[in-house]
C-alpha cells in the first residue's frame, strides 16, 4: 500500500467514463480493486428500483430496468 498522498480531481461523467474504459484495458486488476473500493464507499446496488421522488418524471426506467432520461 503506497503511503503517497493522493490527489483528487473533479471531472464530468463522460470524462470519468473514458478514464474508466482505458483503466479496465490497461490494467484489469487495477480496475477490479476500484470497483470493489467503490463498492465498499457507496455499497452494493439498490435492493429496490424505485426513483427517489425528486426524481419523479426526470427519470423514467425502462422496460430492461435502465434508466432513460426524460425531455
Amino acid at each position: 500500500m503506497s503511503t503517497e498522498p493522493k490527489t483528487t480531481i473533479r471531472v464530468s461523467f463522460v470524462t470519468r467514463d473514458k478514464i474508466a474504459k482505458l483503466a479496465e484495458q490497461e490494467d484489469p486488476e487495477g480496475w477490479a480493486e476500484y470497483l470493489a473500493e467503490q463498492e465498499l464507499w457507496l455499497g452494493g446496488p439498490s435492493p429496490t428500483r424505485r426513483t427517489a421522488p425528486e426524481w419523479e418524471g426526470l427519470i423514467i426506467p425502462s422496460e430492461d430496468g435502465s434508466a432513460d432520461h426524460a425531455g
